[in-house]
């Protein structure tokens, strides 16, 4: 009775929480703008078309082959259904990380863990301030990680199964097709049933043709545009290339600690909770000779998860490392006496965590009001205008399509894609009015063309927050002068 108690108490609170956060916190991504838009083509034309970068990027406006399709089918699919709005997109991401969070309960009843130990480990997921930050944005976190935890489910419950080894690799190579960072994830999964069973090689097999099976489709779609392929898909490896170079290990870490509240905090539990873990599975295998396969389990996720945000260089992936760090704490709960009370150390941070969010954003600050005001102030300003590049945070697209139905909206290009000048220039000329949060991320193509200040009014003013706050209202605005003819 109390455990039920407990499970729907940490439900509503998660629920309520995604309820008053809504759409506006966090606050609204360009990413969001981009996936969206080529669902909201695939569900009224049938075309995966991603039309806010058409003329920025070559074949935007037929095909989108620059990510994986997973999400954008399946946002397409609920777009046919419900409005058109940003909150189809988050409600998608966040009840699929809802989702996640209840196949992770299954993971730790697998290992043994007991009633009590898998509720504070739920609590630990669907608490975390982390998952409202960056799980609560119309993007492909849920879905990768709902699809990643699938397979683990099945590698380590049934992995006796052939069945089970074969959707084990399906549901890998559906989380890669969410988002590439599946790919690196599924290694949990291959790693763990490799090392567990005998008859390895067709283990291996068994999984591979799982994991091939929908690549195949994915090739299948695009084989015939293979060179817009290699221009679009290539230009986003480039970027991250780009971003994976230009970091040290000091900005990986801090990256890591981003999206945390209380992020020194956090990180001190993180690293107290791999000392005492590493200490204890040296301890163990000292003394057997071997290591226990819950240590085995915690050691292969959490290494191929640190490597994997190692690699990637950005924010919104730290996400996934939510569920072997609560797996972590569970552990110690289990194993020691002590690990109660770093649990509910861990268990409290995340709490006060989720209540200082509240006071920063809703007391301290109306941050409806705030974005209202942003908005409307760009509305006004824009009221004339037919052709808006955006490149601003909070993004003001949602808003402009329902205030100016007539003018066409584009999307920014992010300054490390090595896209031709010659692509996009005669779009970039085209355009009556550019918004920027910051003007140093301007491409240089566009900094040139807004260099005859004759030409253009600029306007610019910046709406004062904390710095706690998630975001830094600064906008600029870049009006073309109408052209009088003498």
């Amino acid at each position: 009775m109390i455990a039920n108690v407990a499970f729907w108490c940490i439900t509503f609170l998660f629920f309520f929480q995604v309820w008053i956060n809504q759409g506006s916190l966090p606050v609204i991504w360009p990413d969001e703008v981009l996936f969206f838009s080529p669902a909201y083509s695939l569900a009224t034309q049938n075309v995966m078309a991603t039309e806010v970068l058409n003329g920025l990027i070559p074949g935007m406006e037929s095909k989108t082959l620059w990510m994986p399709p997973n999400f954008i089918i399946i946002l397409g699919s609920l777009l046919k259904v419900f409005p058109d709005s940003l909150l189809v997109g988050r409600y998608l991401n966040i009840f699929s990380f809802f989702c996640s969070a209840l196949i992770f309960i299954k993971i730790l009843d697998f290992w043994g863990f007991d009633l009590k130990q898998k509720l504070c480990g739920y609590c630990l997921i669907l608490w975390e301030p982390l998952l409202f930050r960056f799980g609560g944005a119309g993007r492909m976190e849920g879905l990768t990680a709902l699809f990643f935890l699938l397979s683990l489910y099945l590698a380590i419950s049934k992995r006796d199964n052939i069945i089970s080894i074969f959707f084990s690799g399906f549901f890998v190579s559906m989380s890669f097709l969410a988002h590439p960072i599946g790919g690196s994830l599924g290694l949990v999964s291959f790693l763990y049933l490799i090392l567990n069973e005998p008859n390895k090689i067709k283990t291996s097999l068994l999984f591979g043709t799982g994991a091939v099976l929908p690549i195949v489709f994915w090739i299948a779609y695009i084989h015939p545009d293979w060179n817009l392929f290699l221009i679009q898909f290539g230009s986003q490896l480039t970027r991250k290339k780009t971003l994976f170079e230009s970091f040290t290990w000091l900005d990986k870490v801090k990256v890591f600690a981003y999206g945390f509240t209380f992020s020194k905090l956090k990180l001190s539990l993180f690293v107290l909770q791999l000392g005492i873990i590493g200490y204890l599975t040296i301890s163990e295998f000292k003394k057997f000779g071997k290591f226990t396969h819950q240590s085995i389990f915690y050691w292969i996720w959490i290494s191929v998860v640190f490597f994997s945000l190692y690699s990637s260089s950005e924010g919104w992936y730290v996400v996934h490392s939510l569920f072997p760090l609560a797996f972590g704490f569970v552990y110690l709960y289990k194993q020691l006496p002590i690990g109660k009370y770093i649990m509910l150390g861990a268990i409290s941070l995340t709490y006060f965590g989720l209540i200082y969010n509240h006071y920063i954003h809703w007391q301290k600050y109306d941050t409806i009001s705030i974005q209202n005001e942003q908005f409307s102030k760009l509305g006004e300003l824009l009221q004339n205008s037919k052709n808006i590049y955006i490149q601003s945070i909070p993004d003001p697209y949602f808003y402009l399509r329902s205030k100016i139905p007539g003018a066409k909206l584009y999307e920014f290009i992010p300054g490390e894609l090595e896209i031709p000048t010659t692509a996009y220039q005669n779009t970039i000329r085209s355009m009556d009015a550019f918004v920027f949060y910051e003007e140093s991320l301007m491409n240089q193509t566009i900094k040139s063309h807004l260099s005859d200040s004759k030409n253009w009014r600029r306007v610019h003013w910046q709406i004062p927050v904390s710095s706690e706050h998630w975001m830094n209202f600064k906008t600029t605005v870049f009006i073309k002068n109408p052209v009088h003819n003498k």
